[in-house]
C-alpha cells in the first residue's frame, strides 16, 4: 500500500484534543473543609459507570471518524504489478462458424447455431463465416452455411489477420471454433493447424459420421459422350439411378450400383454441340445427408470454340498424347507446331510442349506471340532438363525429391490454383533461379518425408511484353508426377486455356476464383437475373478475378462476349467423415496452451511491468461519514433506566 498525499498524516495529531476534553470530564470534584457534618443532609450518591460507559463509546466514534478523514485526505492506494484487469475481465469471444458446404448436412448447421448461441454476448461478442474466405456477420440471424470449401490448412493464419483489424479488446480474445471437422480438410502437417494463432482457441465439434452419395467432380465430356461418377462415402452399395438433363429437360437415364467407399459411372451419348453452348446437368435420386451434391452441372463447348497451338519437336512423345487427349475432353482444337511453316495466326494461346533448343526461327515467332499480348505455357521434360533453358528466357536446374511430395496452392486467389491438385503426388521438378516470377502452385514435404525442407515452385508465372507466360515445372511423364494419371490434369488444360486466351471460363467451383479477360463483367443466372454482388467481382490490374457463390448454369457477358459458365460444388465436401477424435484432442490442446500466456490489452514495450493502483479514499471517506452519523445519534440520546430495574 502506498499513499499518494502522506503529509496530511499530521491531521492524526487532532485524535490529541477529543481525547484531553475527555480527560477533563473525568476529574475528581474538589473537595472543602467544614466543620461538622452534623448538619449536612444525607444524600445517595449517583452510580456513574454507566456514564463512564457511553463516554468511552462516543470517544472511541469521534477518534475513529477523524483518523478515517484524515487517512482519506493521505489518499492510501493498494498496489500491484501486472494488470488486475487483466485477470478479472474474461477475453472476448470470437465465434469462428464453418460455413463450408458440408455444415449443410441434415441437423449440423442448426447445432452449431446453438452452440454459438451460447457463446456470443450481444454486447462484445463477434461472428465469423468461415468458407472460401473469412465474412464478419453483426448477428447469428444473418449467419447462413455456403456452398464452397474449407481447408483448416491456413485458418489459424486468417483468423489472426482478420482480428488485426478489429481493436483489441482490454482482456484480449478468445476463439471458438464451431465445426464438423471433415477428416478431408486436414492438412497433412499437423503444425498447419496451429501456427499462425496467437490467441487461445476452443473446438466444438458439431454434427456426426453420415452416409452421403454424390456425382463427383470427373463428369465431363470425352469425345461425343458424358460420363457421370457417382461416389460413395458409405458403408453400404447402393442402387442409384442417374438422370440427365439437357437444359431443364430429361435427356437420358441409366442405373448403377455403387458399392461401399467406391464409385460408380455412367455414360451417355450425346449429339455433337451446335455453334451455341449447351447446358447439361446429371442427377441421382434417392435421400442421403447432403443433397447440394446430388447434381453436377456441365458446358458442352462447341468443338472449334477456342484453338491451341502445341509447340513441340517431337511429334510422336507419349506427352503429346496426353495433352491432346485432355484437349479433347476440354472441346478445344489442337494445332501441332513443329515448325515456322505449321505457326497460324488464329491460336487463342500457345504450349511449348518440352521444347529444349526451339529453332531459332521457331522462338523468334513464340518470342513476338507473347511480346503482342498472347499466352504461352512451357511444360518442360527430358529436353528442357538437357538444354538448362527455356525459350522465353530463364535457366533451369534438375531437382529431384527422394519421396514423392504433395501440391499446395501458394496463391489460393489465383485461378489456377483449384482443379483437385491434392491428389497430385510430385517426384521431379525443374528449378528456376530467383527472378520476378510469381510463384502459383509449389511442392511442399508430405507426411511421410519428415526431413523435408522448404517448398519447391511447380507452376510461375511471369509477364512477357504484354502477354502472360506460364511455366509448369513437371514433365507429362509418370515416372516424373502422377499428373497425367489423375482428373486435375483435364481440369488443368481446360483452366490453362481459358486465362491464357482471356476468354470467361466454362466451369469453376462455388467460392473459387475464376479468370475473366476484363473487370467489367455481367453475370446472369438460369432464369436471365442479373447476379450482382460486392464481393463477386474483384477488378485486379488489366483482368477481373470472378467468384460465384452458388452452383448451377450462368452466363457470363464481358465487352463484346458471352459464354456459358457451369458452377459446381468441390466434391471433396461430400465426404462427411469427421477427423480422427485423437487427432481433434490433440489439436484442442495444441490450441489451448496459448493460454497459458498473460492476455495483455496492447502490445507494449521491454522494461518493467506496470503498477496498477486501486484508490481507498473514497471508501476512508464514506467510513467516516458513517462514524459520524453514529457518533451524533449516540451523543444526543438521553439517560435511560436499565431494563431490570424496577419501580
Amino acid at each position: 500500500m502506498t499513499l499518494l498525499a502522506g503529509a496530511f498524516l499530521l491531521g492524526l495529531t487532532c485524535l490529541a484534543v477529543p481525547l484531553w476534553l475527555h480527560r477533563l470530564k473525568e476529574r475528581a470534584p474538589p473537595e472543602a473543609t467544614v466543620s461538622s457534618l452534623m448538619l449536612m443532609r444525607e444524600a445517595d450518591e449517583p452510580v456513574r459507570s454507566r456514564r463512564v460507559l457511553a463516554h468511552r463509546v462516543l470517544l472511541a466514534l469521534r477518534l475513529a471518524m477523524l483518523a478515517a478523514l484524515t487517512l482519506a485526505f493521505a489518499q492510501p492506494a493498494l498496489e500491484w504489478t501486472g494488470g488486475l484487469t487483466e485477470r478479472i475481465d474474461a477475453p472476448t469471444n470470437v465465434v469462428v462458424l464453418d460455413a463450408s458446404l458440408s455444415m449443410r448436412s441434415e441437423g449440423t448447421w442448426e447445432a452449431s447455431l446453438d452452440v454459438a448461441s451460447d457463446l456470443v454476448r450481444s454486447d462484445d461478442g463477434r461472428i465469423l463465416l468461415a468458407g472460401d474466405r473469412l465474412i464478419a456477420v453483426a448477428d447469428l440471424a444473418d449467419a447462413e452455411a455456403g456452398w464452397s470449401r474449407l481447408d483448416f490448412a491456413g485458418l489459424a493464419s486468417r483468423i489472426e489477420a482478420a482480428l488485426g483489424a478489429w481493436p483489441t479488446p482490454p482482456a484480449g480474445w478468445r476463439v471458438h471454433l464451431v465445426s464438423d471437422f471433415q477428416a478431408a480438410a486436414v492438412p497433412a502437417r499437423f503444425n498447419a493447424l496451429v501456427e499462425g494463432l496467437a490467441w487461445p482457441m476452443q473446438l466444438h465439434a458439431v454434427g456426426d459420421d453420415a452416409s452421403n452419395w454424390a456425382v463427383a467432380a470427373e463428369v465431363g465430356q470425352v469425345g461425343d459422350s458424358i460420363e457421370a461418377v457417382v461416389a460413395s462415402y458409405a458403408p453400404t452399395a447402393r442402387e442409384t439411378v442417374v438422370t440427365l438433363y439437357r437444359s431443364d429437360d430429361e435427356f437420358r437415364r441409366a442405373t448403377v450400383t455403387v458399392p461401399a467407399g467406391a464409385r460408380a459411372s455412367a455414360t451417355f451419348d450425346v449429339p455433337p454441340a451446335p455453334r451455341e453452348p449447351v447446358a447439361w446437368r446429371a442427377a441421382i435420386d434417392g435421400a442421403d445427408a447432403l443433397a447440394a451434391d446430388d447434381v453436377f452441372h456441365l458446358v458442352q463447348l462447341p468443338r472449334e470454340d477456342r484453338r491451341v497451338g502445341v509447340v513441340t519437336v517431337d511429334a510422336a512423345s507419349p506427352a503429346l498424347r496426353f495433352l491432346k487427349a485432355a484437349l479433347d475432353a476440354g472441346g478445344f482444337a489442337t494445332r501441332v507446331v513443329a515448325s515456322e511453316a505449321d505457326w497460324a495466326g488464329d491460336m487463342d494461346c500457345v504450349v511449348l510442349l518440352d521444347p529444349g533448343a526451339l529453332p531459332p526461327s521457331l522462338a523468334r515467332r513464340v518470342e513476338r506471340y507473347a511480346a503482342q499480348g498472347g499466352g504461352v505455357l512451357t511444360i518442360v521434360g527430358p529436353r528442357t532438363q538437357r538444354s538448362g533453358t527455356l525459350p522465353l528466357g530463364g535457366e533451369v536446374q534438375a531437382n529431384v525429391f527422394d519421396v514423392d511430395r504433395r501440391v499446395l496452392a501458394n496463391d489460393a486467389s489465383h485461378p489456377l490454383a483449384g482443379g483437385g491438385w491434392d491428389g497430385v503426388a510430385v517426384s521431379r521438378v525443374l528449378g528456376l533461379p530467383s527472378g520476378a516470377v510469381e510463384t502459383i502452385l509449389a511442392l511442399v514435404p508430405t507426411a511421410t518425408d519428415q526431413f523435408g525442407t522448404g517448398m519447391a515452385p511447380l507452376l510461375v508465372e511471369r509477364r512477357t511484353g504484354m502477354g502472360r507466360t506460364l511455366v509448369l515445372l513437371t514433365a507429362l511423364d509418370r515416372d516424373w508426377s502422377s499428373l497425367v494419371l489423375r482428373p486435375a490434369f483435364v481440369a488443368f488444360a481446360a483452366n490453362v486455356v481459358d486465362y491464357l486466351s482471356g476468354a470467361s471460363p466454362a466451369a469453376g467451383r462455388a467460392g473459387e476464383p475464376l479468370a475473366v479477360g476484363t473487370g467489367r463483367v455481367q453475370l446472369f443466372d438460369a432464369n436471365g437475373e442479373r447476379v450482382f454482388t460486392l464481393d463477386a467481382l474483384d477488378e485486379t490490374g488489366a483482368g477481373g478475378v470472378l467468384r460465384v457463390r452458388e452452383p448451377g448454369h450462368y452466363t457470363v457477358r464481358t465487352p463484346g462476349k458471352q459464354g456459358a459458365l457451369a458452377v459446381n460444388v468441390d466434391a471433396r465436401e461430400s465426404d462427411l467423415r469427421r477427423i480422427d477424435a485423437a487427432l481433434l484432442e490433440r489439436w484442442r490442446d495444441a490450441a489451448l496452451r496459448r493460454e497459458t500466456a498473460p492476455v495483455a490489452s496492447a502490445p507494449r514495450a521491454d522494461g518493467p511491468a506496470p503498477v496498477e493502483q486501486f484508490p481507498l479514499a473514497p471508501w476512508l471517506l464514506a467510513l467516516g461519514v458513517l462514524l459520524l452519523i453514529a457518533e451524533s445519534v449516540g451523543s444526543n440520546v438521553g439517560p435511560r433506566p436499565w431494563p431490570w430495574r424496577t419501580a
